[in-house]
C-alpha cells in the first residue's frame, strides 16, 4: 500500500503509483471528502480531459477547412500581421454572435 509523509507546510507528495493509477499531472485538482474513519481523495475534473470523439473529429474537420481556405493567403505576411488578422476575425465572430444572441432575447421578450 502506497504511503506519503506530511511536510511542515502541510504538503504531501503523492506516490508515483497513485499518480499513475489516477492519471494525475502537475496542476490537477483533488477533491477531499472527510469521513469519520479517514479521508477520501478523488481527482476532480473541472474540464473534461478527454473531449468526446465526435467533438474532436468536428474540430479536426474545421481545422482542415480553415487550412484549405487560408492556403497561400498568409505567405507574404509577417507573424504580427497574421496574428492581427486572426484577432480581427475572432472579434468579428464574437460581435456577430452577440448581435444574434441579443436579437434572440428581444424576440423572446416580444413574444411574451
Amino acid at each position: 500500500m502506497p504511503w506519503a509523509k506530511i511536510l511542515r507546510s502541510g504538503q504531501v507528495t503523492l506516490p508515483k503509483e497513485v499518480r499513475e493509477r489516477l492519471n494525475l499531472k502537475a496542476g490537477d485538482i483533488l477533491d477531499f471528502e472527510i469521513k469519520e474513519d479517514g479521508v477520501v481523495m478523488r481527482a476532480k475534473e473541472l474540464v473534461n480531459k478527454q473531449p468526446p470523439p465526435e467533438g474532436l473529429e468536428a474540430f479536426g474537420r474545421s481545422l482542415d477547412q480553415l487550412r484549405a481556405a487560408a492556403a497561400g493567403k498568409f505567405n507574404d505576411m509577417t507573424e504580427e500581421e497574421v496574428l492581427a488578422f486572426v484577432d480581427n476575425a475572432v472579434k468579428e465572430v464574437r460581435q456577430k454572435r452577440a448581435v444574434k444572441t441579443k436579437a434572440a432575447r428581444v424576440k423572446t421578450a416580444a413574444e411574451i
